[in-house]
């Protein structure tokens, strides 16, 4: 593990939250807890100077929070309906982040409406496959089902063994297997199903068991064994229905995801939900999906019905059968369900701080698997940095959030640029499955420095600095990501690369782990450069901002010795997704293309960085223009190094230059984009 120096951040300090010392000592105690730093100083170029801390106001009441207030109201009047998302939702993230970019950003965003439709109607079979029970309510769970009518739709007994143990083994697709016991699961397998007997009668290959007891409905109480097929059908649906879900067991699967036990829950009820949702967010990838977030809610009031938030070894001491490695596993995930869609619709755990924080994490266990250890070193950080967030009663300290969880994901990859360079030294097969705390943890953070520049005016050489590196990563790791999914689908699943019309296992799953992450520091990024750029009244555009700058990108640590410039920050950028239009990744693409969020996330790259494109070619264009303007009425000497940047000397001359860039960027760039707005989507050369 890497040496971490104390970085004085309170109440505890990163490296003794991540080592949980509980008590952490600093030095300058005896002067007292509420030392106030003074405001930044500012620097020439109108940031903050490094060196400088942030000010945190004293409260003088107890709502002093002004991240709460940041939200996204959506109303449906006509139904009365209303749903309000909090400042670290995308919707909130990207309606707040500049509202001019926002707006060119929708002006063009509404002009693909008939691209977007075009998709779904070319994709409809597809999707009619993927959900063949959308909007059926018929209640078919009990006397209506039938287990001769589930096991027809079922492969052959042979597939469904090879499935069952494909499903345990060490495949990141399945990393959830860590939450049921294979003994247990595989026990109960063998009793549920038998094999042909004999005859080659296809519909008796499979046959439900009760108690050495055949029957031919489930029937009623809802009991265990219900959840327990519910369990062997999802294992069976993440395994092998890439293509097709057959109704009658999805229309199974979503009564039994609806029913509620009124006297107790069962842990294989908490297991068949935890694998609904990891299938539903794997597969139904959508940012704003109510019914996933309902469902993670659900499986939270099972947990706790079942006392996994208390001491699990002494609150099922007794139950010697009972793994309960196992049930510590399902709570981790359970926290990272929780962690995952509260981010995502901008919303306060449902689990509270004092419930995650009581649980008792033996990180040293022998019997943990590697991800689930990484798992819960950062739900310890990270639960804690978005807490605050939400906290009403406290002003939230955002600068010692992003070290904490810049320091603990240094920590836990350490070898960050071996994911772009050195292939060699990084098993993305196998360790795959933690990139989804990875792309977590780069979401959160890129959350919190977007809050930092709109609510706090926080905007020095570091966090600045801070902000790219991370994006920029982030960039480089999503494409990454499909490329070595592509390369592992083509290994294992080549006839699905072939001959399905969905999105093939690895790129689907890089795809759920990329989405959120890309369009978050995406639209974050984008209207940074389009502020940075149609930025006027603050000091002159700098010579220095259209000069390349070399610039690492191995750690999220960073430099604080100059702020990386404009142009370096874009052509890196687009070197990364230039990536995406190389000849040899087409049927990458192709395949990739079967996927709606992919589709998706290809126009909101090529609408926001055509824009950014534009105004900075403006801009340019505006410079260029009144400097000549200039020449030819002062015709001044050319202009020595100490000149460079700045054309006039006096302030009032700065302004009255800054002045005439703005009328002549404004003037010559919105006649531009009026225009555009008359064409097509597709009629258009600039969306191309």
């Amino acid at each position: 593990m890497k040496k971490l120096k104390c970085d004085r951040v309170r109440p505890r300090c990163s490296s003794c939250i991540i080592r949980q010392i509980i008590d952490c000592q600093y030095e300058e105690d005896t002067l007292g807890e509420n030392i106030r730093k003074m405001p930044p100083t500012k620097t020439q170029d109108g940031s903050s100077g490094p060196s400088q801390p942030i000010s945190i106001p004293s409260p003088s009441n107890k709502n002093i929070n002004p991240f709460v207030s940041m939200t996204y109201i959506h109303k449906v009047p006509r139904l009365g309906r209303v749903m309000v998302q909090g400042p670290t939702s995308l919707k909130s993230f990207v309606t707040n982040i500049h509202h001019p970019f926002t707006i060119k950003f929708e002006h063009l965003w509404r002009k693909t409406e008939p691209e977007r439709l075009l998709w779904r109607d070319e994709h409809k079979e597809q999707l009619e496959k993927s959900n063949p029970v959308y909007d059926i309510n018929e209640s078919l769970l009990g006397s209506q089902t039938s287990v001769i009518e589930i096991s027809a739709a079922l492969p052959d007994y042979k597939t469904l063994v090879k499935n069952m143990n494909e499903f345990f083994s060490d495949s990141p697709l399945y990393d959830i297997n860590t939450i049921l016991s294979k003994d247990e699961t595989m026990e109960f397998f063998y009793t549920a199903f038998i094999p042909d007997d004999g005859n080659n009668n296809k519909e008796s290959s499979k046959i439900w068991k009760f108690q050495d007891r055949l029957t031919k409905k489930i029937g009623m109480p809802l009991n265990s064994k219900h959840y327990k097929l519910g369990i062997l059908l999802m294992i069976n649906r993440l395994v092998h229905c890439k293509d097709y879900i057959d109704p009658r067991i999805e229309i199974f699967l979503n009564q039994l995801e609806n029913q509620n036990q009124f006297s107790g829950a069962f842990i294989v009820q908490c297991q068949f939900l935890l694998l609904r949702w990891y299938h539903r967010r794997l597969y139904f990838t959508k940012i704003d999906d109510i019914n996933l977030l309902n469902l993670v809610s659900h499986i939270i009031d099972i947990a706790m019905t079942l006392g996994l938030q208390l001491d699990i070894d002494k609150t099922y001491s007794h139950d010697t059968h009972i793994d309960l490695q196992m049930l510590k596993n399902m709570w981790y995930w359970i926290q990272f369900a929780d962690l995952s869609i509260s981010f995502q619709f901008g919303r306060p755990l449902k689990i509270n701080s004092k419930c995650y924080r009581n649980f008792s994490y033996d990180n040293d266990s022998a019997s943990k698997s590697n991800f689930i250890k990484k798992l819960h070193r950062f739900l310890i950080v990270v639960r804690d940095c978005y807490d605050v967030i939400y906290d009403q009663s406290t002003y939230p300290n955002l600068p010692a959030s992003c070290k904490q969880i810049t320091n603990l994901l240094m920590i836990e990859f350490p070898n960050m640029s071996d994911y772009f360079n050195d292939r060699s030294k990084y098993d993305w097969k196998n360790n795959l499955s933690e990139l989804r705390i990875l792309t977590l943890g780069l979401g959160v953070l890129i959350s919190i420095y977007g809050l930092r520049f709109k609510i706090t005016g926080d905007r020095t050489i570091r966090s600045k600095n801070s902000y790219i590196q991370t994006t920029l990563i982030s960039f480089n790791l999503i494409t990454d990501t499909l490329e070595n999914c592509w390369k592992y689908d083509n290994e294992i699943f080549p006839d699905l690369v072939e001959s399905s019309g969905s999105l093939t296992p690895y790129l689907n799953m890089a795809i759920s782990l990329s989405e959120g992450l890309f369009q978050r520091a995406h639209m974050n990024f984008m209207s940074l450069i389009y502020y940075k750029v149609t930025l006027f009244n603050e000091g002159s555009f700098r010579p220095y901002d259209f000069e390349p700058l070399d610039w690492n990108l191995d750690t999220l640590e960073t430099r604080d010795d100059k702020v990386i410039t404009l142009v370096s920050t874009f052509n890196i950028y687009t070197d990364i997704f230039s990536r995406w239009r190389r000849p040899e990744v087409h049927d990458m693409k192709q395949v990739l293309k079967r996927s709606y969020p992919y589709f998706l996330m290809i126009l909101l790259e090529k609408i926001s960085r055509m824009i950014v494109e534009k105004v900075i070619r403006f801009r340019q264009k505006s410079e260029e223009a009144i400097k000549n303007v200039n020449n030819g009425l002062n015709e001044p000497a050319t202009p020595t190094d100490s000149q460079t940047t700045s054309s006039i000397g006096t302030p009032q001359d700065e302004e009255q230059l800054n002045s005439q860039v703005a009328d002549e960027f404004w003037g010559t760039f919105n006649g531009y984009w009026e225009e555009l707005l008359k064409h097509d989507y597709k009629s258009s050369q600039d969306f191309t």
